[in-house]
């Protein structure tokens, strides 16, 4: 006798999130694919770890060239 979708219970390994190194950003897993969080803010849904890594990394050069570029007065 065959017991459909026997599968169904087996573990599957999924990729574990991370958290950045400034702590803003995290990356959860959310089903097959991946959440990005900002600041307690859903930004982002990605396919891959990959991608979601390369989304924050663009961000991140874009906001330390924002900073750069502004005086101290303007972070204060």
């Amino acid at each position: 006798m065959s017991i459909p979708n026997s599968t169904i219970l087996d573990p599957v390994s999924y990729e574990p999130g991370f958290i950045s190194k400034c702590g803003e950003w995290v990356v959860v897993p959310y089903g097959s694919r991946f959440m990005l969080i900002h600041k307690g803010q859903q930004v982002q849904i990605a396919n891959s770890i990959k991608s979601a890594k390369s989304h924050i990394e663009r961000h991140l050069k874009a906001q330390k060239k924002n900073n750069s570029s502004a005086t101290l007065e303007e972070h204060l």
